[in-house]
Parts: C-alpha cells; structure tokens; sequence
C-alpha cells in the first residue's frame, strides 16, 4: 500500500505527541518544568490575593490610626508597629491594607495592558499577513529593526565598494 507525504507526517506527529492534543502536549511539557510550577504558584498567589482583598485587609485602607501618627515626623515613616507588620506612610494609614488592596488595579493594569497588546498584535499581524506589498516589514515591525535594516544594507554596500577599491584592475 503506498502512503502519500501526507499520510506518513501526521502518522509521525500523532506517533509523537500520542494522541494528544496540542493543548494536552503544552500543558504536559509545562508541568514537567520547576520554573514554570513556581511562576504558576507565584500568579495563582497574587490573583486570589487580588480577589478576597477586601477579606484579607486587615485594616480600613483610607483610614488614618492615631497610634501610627504619633510617630510621624517630617522626613521620616515609622517602622513596623503592634498590629501594622509593614508600618505607614506619610499620612498614618497601614501600608499592608493599601498594598493588599492595590493588589486589584495592579492585576486589573496588567490584563488590560495584556489584552490591548493583544488585539494591537492581532491586527498588525493580519495586515502584515494579508498585506503583498513590501512596505510591511518596515511599517509592521519596529522602527529600530527598520533602522537597523537600512544599517546592514548600507555596511554591506560600503564593504563591497571597498572591496572593489582595493582589487588591482
């Protein structure tokens, strides 16, 4: 029986990935890599600190608390205080009530940033793919790969004039 090119590569790639999906493969190579655990443990850390904030505070964030104004002086921010582990700022207020609950417009600013970076590619991307002409590269691409570009073009050109400078006629 004779197999076309076809039939021989996915009998090939279905031979090494074992049936499985390309998500499954991904997924199985990621939970066999140390790195790749310990910033999946550090992200899931951070996004269920970002969602129970609110319970996890253990103080009011805009409220300012007498006992840490005491210590205020011009200059200085008091250190860890009885019930404030990471002290205040300027105003008297607990800087791990504030630092908890920012922990929502970080995460917020970086799925927005993600996401924005996201479409922008996607749309860059099918122009640059569904475009013919060569203007692509350098309107697609960064303005310092262009730049670079012309650079190499350039040193090329300029190595190969001197190149037939030096050659005796």
């Amino acid at each position: 029986m004779t197999t076309t090119w076809l039939e021989r590569r996915r009998s090939r790639i279905d031979d090494i990935a074992g049936g499985r999906s390309l998500g499954a493969e991904a997924f199985r190579r990621l939970r066999r890599e140390p790195a790749a655990i310990v910033g999946a443990i550090i992200i899931g850390i951070f996004v269920v600190v970002a969602v129970f904030a609110p319970l996890l505070a253990p103080h009011n964030a805009t409220e300012a608390f007498p006992q840490l104004q005491e210590n205020l002086r011009p200059g200085s921010i008091p250190g860890p205080q009885d019930g404030f582990p990471l002290g205040s700022d300027q105003l008297g207020r607990d800087f791990l009530s504030r630092m908890i609950l920012a922990s929502q417009q970080t995460l917020l600013v970086g799925v927005l940033a993600t996401l924005i970076g996201l479409v922008f590619g996607i749309v860059i991307g099918t122009i640059a793919g569904a475009s013919a002409a060569g203007w692509t590269p350098c309107s697609c691409g960064s303005p310092t790969c262009c730049w670079r570009s012309r650079a190499c073009c350039s040193r090329s050109r300029s190595r190969r004039w001197r190149r037939a400078r030096r050659r005796p006629r």
